[in-house]
């Protein structure tokens, strides 16, 4: 066989001596795989510290008390749960609650934590504003005026502080809800109030939105139905003593109620002598035309139905005898038949 010299010394043109690098990988295959790897790396971590962040700040057992003020956004919960040791981030708190919509649910008032508790139970109990605390029933009745709720609502909860309740419905006699309600132990006065202006604006819903429509004043509606509570007992004479005192209104007389009395003197009917009627206050009936200036009580859902719509009658008095039953007249001749025949 003919060899070349170049053959002799081990040379060989014809093979491509290139093709010993074929396995190995491009560089961009390189720097693509390298990315892929750091990118896997990342988001392990970041999951990582992200689950370590639901983690309870502590594994000790303990109750951690936190305060959590009226009207509060998700953003400043969120930071004293932080503050306080409860969480280990305000911000996955608050990114937890937006995410699963129950920022808006988030309640107010004094919680108990019982640590440790990762930051999903600790939304939970927020959201359902569970404050891990007994809690109490109490009823506030109709025509429950804001000095006798403070005092009903103090005898049930040792921490309540009468002066702030007082502070914080200052004008807001006649619209808190008179109804039956559970109040944790250590509930403060914003919660209280909270609860009873939220009830109050949603059982009476439908008949603010009757009263927009007809155009009449809600408020003068709230007025006379504290009147009302406090004259009448039964929802039939409720709306008939409703008819009456818009019809005095209506003629220019004065209404001549003698509830006002309880409120501004604290003195029932039967204690108020001739001299109470000349006491001199915008909530004297007697003096001035009218309707008092503000509520006297905190009325019902019957006497504020019944104030929006009275029963017209040809009556313009009536009185309730001892056993409370309703007497009416037209004139005031048979007013007065009335009164010595029933009161006397």
């Amino acid at each position: 066989m003919f060899i070349t010299k170049l053959e002799q010394v081990g040379v060989h043109p014809a093979i491509n001596t290139e093709s010993q690098n074929t396995d190995r990988p491009p560089q961009k295959n390189r720097t693509l795989l390298f990315l892929v790897v750091s990118l896997i790396l990342v988001l392990c971590a970041t999951l990582v510290y992200a689950w370590r962040l639901t983690l309870p700040p502590a594994t000790l057992v303990r109750s951690v008390i936190v305060e959590i003020e009226h009207g509060s956004n998700v953003r400043s919960i969120a930071s004293v749960l932080e503050r306080e040791g409860v969480i280990r981030s305000a911000t996955l708190f608050t990114l937890l609650a937006v995410w699963s919509d129950a920022e808006k649910s988030l309640g107010s008032g004094v919680y108990i934590f019982k640590m440790p508790m990762n930051v999903f139970v600790v939304l939970e109990q927020v959201r359902l504003q569970d404050h891990g605390i007994e809690r109490l029933k109490i009823t506030i009745p109709e025509g429950t005026t804001l000095a006798q709720m403070s005092s009903l609502i103090a005898k049930k909860l040792p921490e309540f502080d009468s002066s702030a309740f007082a502070t914080a419905t200052e004008g807001r006699e006649g619209y808190l809800f008179p109804d039956t309600y559970f109040f944790y132990a250590n509930a403060t006065s914003g919660p209280i109030v909270e609860a009873l202006a939220q009830n109050f604006e949603e059982r009476t819903r439908g008949l603010q939105d009757e009263t927009r429509l007809t155009g009449r004043d809600w408020g003068e509606i709230i007025v006379m139905a504290s009147l009302i509570e406090e004259e009448a007992v039964e929802d039939v004479d409720r709306k008939i003593v409703s008819g009456i005192l818009w019809s005095r209104i209506n003629i220019g007389m004065r209404l001549q109620v003698d509830a006002p009395f309880v409120y501004i003197m604290s003195k029932s009917s039967s204690e108020i002598s001739l001299d109470d009627l000349k006491y001199d206050s915008p909530y004297n009936t007697y003096l001035y035309k009218g309707l008092p200036p503000a509520p006297i009580s905190n009325p019902g859902l019957l006497a504020i139905d019944a104030a929006m719509h009275p029963t017209e009658t040809k009556y313009l008095y009536y009185l309730s005898d001892k056993e409370g039953v309703m007497h009416y007249a037209k004139t005031f001749e048979e007013h007065k038949l009335n009164k010595a025949k029933y009161l006397y």
